[in-house]
C-alpha cells in the first residue's frame, strides 16, 4: 500500500512539473511571437522612413521652358526732370569737350520721360505778357486761363543744317531754370533787382517732316484754357505746373540730343528730340488735371 501511495505521489509529481513547464513554454512563444512582430514592424517603419523623402531633402525638379527661361528686364521708369537735365548737361559737356557721344545717346530712343515745368511762380502776368508759360486772373477772380506756348521752332539757330526738304517744322519746350533739378519756385528774393535773363541751355522738341500728317502739330498755336473756380477754391498765386509725357527719338542725324555753343563763355544749349504724346497742366501740389491735350 505504501508503495502504491508513492508512485501516486510521483506520478502526480510529474504532473505538476510538466504543467509548470508547459506553461513556461507558452509564455515563451508568446513573447517570441511579441519580439518577432516588434521587429517586423521597426523593419516596415524603416524602410518608409528610408523610401520618403525629408523634410529639408531637395527634390529635383524637371527642367521645363518656365524654370529655364530667362528673366525679362523691367521697363525703365520715366525720365523725370532732374534726370533730363543730368542728361543734357552730359551731353553739353560732350559737345563742348568734343566728344561723339552719339552711341552713348543711342540708348535714349524709345525711353519715356515725364517732365515737370513750374510756371507763374510771381503770380498772374502782367498785362501784354509774352511769356510762353503763364496765366491770368479772369473778372472777379472767379477764373483764370492757362497758356502754354510752344518756344521753340525751326527758326532757332540749332537747326540751320538742317534740310527744310525733310524736315517742315520743330515744335518745343525750353525748360526754364535748369539749375533746379526739382519742379519747385524758387524762393522769393528779399528786393527787386534788374537781371538780365540768362539764355535757354535745355529742351524738348519735335519735328515733323513733310510726309507727316499736319493733325498733331500746333502750327505755333497756345495750350490753352479757363478754370472756373469754386466759391472755396483760390487763384494760384503759387503757380502751376506743365507736364509734358512721351518718349524720346532722334533727330535725322541720328542722334537723339543735339547741342550748339562751344561753352567758352556759357553753356552750350541742347534739345532733344521728342514725340509728345500728352501736355497737361496741374496743380503742383495735389496733381490735379486742370487741362490736358493728348496726341
Amino acid at each position: 500500500m505504501i508503495a502504491g501511495h508513492a508512485i501516486k505521489a510521483g506520478l502526480e509529481g510529474m504532473g505538476v512539473a510538466i504543467a509548470i513547464v508547459s506553461a513556461r513554454l507558452r509564455q515563451m512563444l508568446r513573447k517570441s511571437k511579441i519580439a518577432l512582430l516588434v521587429a517586423a514592424l521597426a523593419a516596415a517603419s524603416a524602410c518608409e522612413r528610408q523610401s520618403a523623402p525629408s523634410e529639408n531633402a531637395t527634390v529635383p525638379v524637371e527642367q521645363n521652358e518656365a524654370n529655364t527661361a530667362e528673366a525679362l528686364p523691367l521697363p525703365a521708369a520715366a525720365m523725370d526732370r532732374a534726370e533730363f537735365l543730368k542728361t543734357i548737361a552730359e551731353a553739353a559737356n560732350a559737345h563742348v569737350a568734343g566728344v561723339d557721344n552719339k552711341s552713348a545717346q543711342s540708348g535714349l530712343q524709345g525711353r519715356r520721360f515725364a517732365i515737370r515745368v513750374r510756371f507763374g511762380c510771381n503770380g498772374p502776368a502782367l498785362a501784354g505778357s509774352t511769356d510762353a508759360l503763364r496765366w491770368s486772373a479772369g473778372k472777379d477772380a472767379s477764373s483764370f486761363e492757362v497758356r502754354a506756348t510752344p518756344n521753340i521752332s525751326l527758326e532757332d539757330p540749332m537747326f540751320m543744317d538742317l534740310s527744310e526738304e525733310t524736315i517742315e517744322t520743330v515744335e518745343g519746350f525750353w525748360i526754364p531754370r535748369p539749375w533746379l533739378s526739382a519742379d519747385t519756385c524758387p524762393r522769393p528774393a528779399a528786393q527787386a533787382i534788374e537781371v538780365t535773363p540768362m539764355p535757354p541751355v535745355a529742351g524738348i522738341a519735335e519735328y515733323f517732316t513733310v510726309e507727316d500728317s499736319r493733325v498733331r502739330s500746333r502750327s505755333g498755336r497756345a495750350y490753352s484754357a479757363v478754370e472756373k473756380l469754386g466759391a472755396d477754391d483760390a487763384l494760384p498765386t503759387d503757380g502751376l505746373a506743365l507736364l509734358l509725357e512721351g518718349r524720346f527719338t532722334a533727330w535725322p542725324d541720328g542722334r537723339v540730343i543735339r547741342c550748339r555753343g562751344d561753352g567758352r563763355f556759357r553753356p552750350p544749349a541742347c534739345i532733344a528730340s521728342v514725340h509728345l504724346d500728352r501736355a497737361s497742366v496741374i496743380w503742383p501740389t495735389t496733381d490735379e488735371v486742370i487741362a490736358e491735350w493728348r496726341d
